[in-house]
């Protein structure tokens, strides 16, 4: 859950900014579907990746952390909406796989 609020947090201050990912990611040294994955919370973002990303968006790693500590808890809800919408999307395969054999 804290990847998912550093991406979203990432995401938030990058879209403010008007900056789109393919030009975040060149000034930060990350390839589009790294900092995809990052915004996602699928990859972790470390120190170094983290140092990168801020100094582009010109801001300063404790307001990035202040940000982060308050997105977590909706984070929290939208991790809980993916995990949801996994499970939903697994039972309708189940039923059109049902239906095929049928």
């Amino acid at each position: 859950m804290f990847n998912l609020a550093i991406g979203l947090t990432i995401r938030k201050l990058r879209e403010e900014k008007g900056v789109t990912a393919r030009a975040l990611g060149e000034m930060a040294d990350f390839k589009d579907y790294e900092l995809s994955k990052i915004e996602r919370g699928i990859q972790r973002l470390d120190l170094s990746g983290a140092l990168r990303i801020t100094a582009a968006l010109g801001i300063s790693m404790n307001e990035f952390c202040d940000l982060v500590r308050r997105v977590e808890p909706q984070a929290g809800e939208h991790q809980k909406a993916l995990e949801s919408a996994a499970k939903a999307r697994k039972k309708l395969r189940e039923l059109a796989k049902s239906l095929e054999l049928a």
